[in-house]
């Protein structure tokens, strides 16, 4: 499924958090288009959460960046207003057994996580 972002809302873009959500529950690769970037990115979702400052984030493994080929896999996180598109693949990715989401500094609330129980 594919998502593009249609308006400005400036705090939350709960269509594009829905399918981050999703694609953490079902550890689904995702390619992104983020910012004023003009190619994507294909990004392993491991968190979502809020920030201690409110903004939304998604954090996680990119694993490449079309923008910049040369750019090695990296954890980064990304603020989620800032996603213009979104497609979750059928690939499915193994979660780095490093990871915690209790790690996660400034984290105010952690809406979904590769490393919490699935209800």
């Amino acid at each position: 499924m594919s998502v593009t972002k249609t308006s400005d809302a400036p705090n939350r873009d709960y269509e594009v958090e829905k399918e981050l959500a999703y694609a953490i529950r079902n550890r689904r690769v995702v390619r992104l288009r983020y910012d004023i970037d003009l190619r994507d990115r294909v990004f392993e979702p491991y968190v979502l959460f809020r920030e201690a400052s409110g903004r939304v984030m998604v954090g996680g493994r990119r694993v490449l960046d079309e923008n910049d080929l040369f750019k090695p896999p990296a954890m980064r996180q990304f603020e989620v207003v800032l996603i213009n598109n979104i497609e979750v693949t059928e690939e499915t990715f193994e979660v780095d057994e490093r990871f915690d989401s209790r790690n996660l500094a400034l984290s105010n609330e952690i809406f979904e996580s590769v490393d919490r129980p699935r209800e």
